[in-house]
């Protein structure tokens, strides 16, 4: 700042310095010298900021007393705004790691569904899942017949042009030949093995082919154990007459449910809704033959009944 102008009466005794200047007491100086003093005063202003502590220093050696009350009221506000912003900056901090750890805890306790929640493909594992992990095949059109089959159901194999051993546990390996008995008779004789892993129960179905079409059938007992090689025996309504080429196959016999046959239940009609309830499936989903084969001859272990007598008919009222 430019010097003050002189006052030729009173001398430089009586003059203060600027506030905020620097008082030098060094004897012999011309104390008019107010270019000098002026220049201190900045310097002097400059060592009460941050970052002039440089300059104070060289003011102190130079023999200059640099005044304290620098700290003017810009400076203080400046620095309580400082103080202020990094409190605030440190509280922001802490808050947004407290919020990452409750939002990481509650990630942590979140439910993630087991791949046993997921929506079963078809009705098949849907019962699979419910526990029908077997099967039971029956013989209700012939009541003479031992009633009914078990096996092992496994929801993942198809029914193909092979049939429905496979998919329900009932496969067997059967050969036989035929002949003509003393009486005129076609009779059949053969064996089967099992090859379920399981005793083979039930019926065998056993059908004679004149020719290569087939011309007579015969259910006979089956109770075979568990890889054995058992033999059968049936005879045929038939009888022979002229020369033919006689021959037979044997398999398993299916009837499906014991509480009607393969009884007949339209699964997507007016229960549609109610079943794909029960069996946790889509609501739109749209039931196949393979499911309707299902419920004829997919069971508890152990049960007398198919899926048909206990789960389907209730809920459809049949």
């Amino acid at each position: 700042p430019p010097p003050p102008a002189a006052d030729a009466g009173a001398g430089d005794a009586g003059r203060e310095a600027p506030v905020g200047a620097a008082t030098c007491q060094a004897s012999g100086a011309r104390r008019s010298a107010w270019a000098l003093l002026g220049v201190l005063a900045c310097l002097s202003a400059l060592a009460r900021r941050r970052g002039g502590a440089l300059v104070a220093l060289l003011l102190t050696a130079a023999g200059c007393d640099v005044p304290s009350v620098g700290d003017d009221a810009s400076t203080a506000g400046a620095d309580a705004s400082v103080t202020t912003a990094r409190a605030d900056a440190s509280a922001d901090a802490r808050a947004a790691d407290a919020g990452s750890d409750t939002t990481d805890a509650a990630s942590e306790d979140a439910v993630v569904p087991s791949a046993d929640a997921t929506v079963p493909i078809d009705l098949g594992h849907a019962l699979h899942r419910l526990g029908y992990t077997a099967t039971i095949w029956t013989n209700s059109f012939d009541p003479a017949q031992p009633h009914a089959a078990h096996g092992l159901f496994d929801p993942d194999v198809p029914i193909d042009t092979t049939g429905y051993a496979a998919r329900y546990g009932m496969t067997l390996i059967a050969s036989g030949s035929a002949s003509v008995a003393p009486d005129g008779h076609l009779v059949g004789t053969g064996t089967v093995t099992t090859a379920s892993g399981g005793a083979a129960d039930g019926s065998l179905t056993v059908d004679l082919f004149e020719d290569g079409a087939r011309v007579d059938s015969a259910l006979t007992r089956l109770a075979c154990p568990a890889g054995d090689v058992c033999s059968w025996s049936v005879t045929f309504g038939t009888t022979a007459a002229g020369t033919h080429a006689w021959t037979v196959t044997a398999y398993r016999h299916i009837q499906g449910s014991v509480c009607g046959g393969e009884a007949s239940v339209d699964l997507n009609g007016t229960c549609h809704d109610a079943l794909t309830e029960r069996f946790g499936l889509p609501r739109d989903y749209v039931f196949t033959t393979t499911d309707w084969h299902d419920t004829n001859y997919v069971s508890r272990p152990g049960a007398t009944s198919s899926v048909q007598c206990l789960e389907i008919m209730p809920l459809c009222g049949s």
